[in-house]
């Protein structure tokens, strides 16, 4: 059996006639294959009856583009009722005073004594 030359076979599936091409020849020669019995559109639904989810695409709707949502601004914090910036800082510095004067008494009585 030469392989340069295309050869025509005809299907034991359906009995159609079908061209095996030289490049073909050649695959199935590299690969130690059988030569077909059947042409590719019965080998296509003989592979498809085997494992249908294989051979057969899945078909899916298109689906509609949507916008990412945004994301939402975080809370803001809420505070306790007794938390004011500017009253903190005259806190911060009546302390200190608070804690100067204390320091300047403790000296005081310790040079008079």
């Amino acid at each position: 059996m030469t392989f340069r030359n295309d050869e025509t076979i005809q299907c034991e599936r359906c009995g159609r006639h079908f061209t095996w091409s030289y490049g073909e020849q050649r695959f199935y020669r590299e690969r130690n294959l059988h030569r077909p019995k059947r042409c590719p559109k019965c080998r296509a639904i003989v592979n498809a009856e085997r494992d249908p989810i294989q051979h057969v695409p899945p078909v899916l709707p298109p689906q509609p583009q949507t916008k990412r949502p945004r994301e939402k601004a975080p809370l803001p914090v809420e505070r306790p009722s007794w938390w004011n910036p500017s009253q903190h800082k005259n806190n911060v510095v009546l302390g200190l005073l608070i804690f100067l004067f204390v320091v300047a008494l403790v000296v005081l009585l310790v040079v008079m004594f």
